[in-house]
């Protein structure tokens, strides 16, 4: 049984899980007013088994197209390894996406238009014919539509409408969203750090393999310090004195992740792997950041 758990909840992708936890969880904490929120609940709950349903379906259909590609990169995954039969994971797949739609269904109509898109987008990427993940332009632009533009400004202004008829949250949904754009530009990058072997052998034309590993390293890591630098001039811009702890804890961040950068090596795989989920904390951070600002009264 422990087992069998083990496999399920590293089907999922348990960074990309907790990641998706945290936005929705803090962009309803952000939006809701201390005092109404156990009102709302019924919102956030369903939206968020709506968004956590939506990244297993995403992330489960990338690991069916990619299986013969994945037992080159990443033969540790489930499907890759045999710990999970494909038809398992195809029956977890399509699980998840009647549970996505049925519970944004439930959630309200605009999360449910929301979701779709986002599943639109996941299926794109993945599945033949388009299989946009083969170009590593349009595989960015969907990791940062999805990830950067449609759960962050799009299902917080969302959540706004939902309680308050309007959007009151521009501001915030702003600065998440540059952020978190700009950051999902080098999670595209880096997520291929360790990929190229399988990649170069089954024509997946990704950044790193084309302006090799130390380039996008370089590139990258150069990205996320512009990022935390304009999150820190945008938060300055933000009303109200809580302001100072998003524009210190971007300042605050920001150093350690130059820290991290300089500290990491990219020279092995498992050098790049650890580099990469360590990446995905900092991720986690800006959302603890803004749930801190949330739970400070904004």
């Amino acid at each position: 049984m422990l087992q069998t758990l083990k496999t399920l909840w590293d089907f999922t992708r348990p960074h990309t899980i907790i990641g998706s936890f945290l936005s929705i969880t803090t962009l309803f904490i952000l939006a809701s007013a201390p005092g109404e929120r156990l009102l709302h609940l019924p919102l956030y709950g369903w939206t968020l088994l709506a968004a956590l349903a939506c990244n297993v379906f995403i992330t489960g259909l990338n690991q069916i197209t990619d299986v013969d590609m994945d037992k080159i990169n990443k033969p540790f995954l489930p499907l890759a390894s045999g710990a999970l039969s494909m038809q398992g994971a195809q029956y977890i797949v399509g699980v998840s996406l009647v549970l996505c739609l049925a519970a944004a269904w439930i959630a309200a109509p605009v999360i449910l238009v929301i979701m779709s898109f986002i599943l639109l987008i996941g299926t794109a990427y993945s599945a033949p014919p388009l299989r946009l993940k083969r170009h590593h332009v349009p595989a960015a632009l969907c990791i940062i539509v999805v990830r950067g533009v449609l759960v962050n400004l799009a299902i917080g202004a969302a959540f706004d409408w939902q309680l308050y008829g309007q959007i009151v949250h521009w501001q915030e949904w702003t600065v998440l969203m540059i952020f978190v754009s700009v950051f999902s530009l080098a999670i595209a990058w880096f997520k291929d750090l360790y990929d190229t072997k399988g990649d170069d052998l089954y024509q997946i034309r990704t950044f790193p393999l084309l302006y090799s590993v130390q380039s996008t390293y370089k590139w990258g890591n150069g990205l996320v310090v512009l990022a935390y630098v304009a999150a820190i001039g945008l938060s300055w811009s933000i009303s109200g004195a809580a302001k100072w702890i998003l524009v210190g804890g971007h300042a605050l961040l920001m150093l350690l992740f130059i820290g991290h950068a300089l500290r990491s090596s990219v020279g092995t795989r498992e050098g790049m792997y650890r580099f990469y989920m360590v990446f995905w904390i900092f991720f986690f951070a800006e959302y603890v950041l803004f749930l801190g600002y949330g739970g400070a009264g904004k």
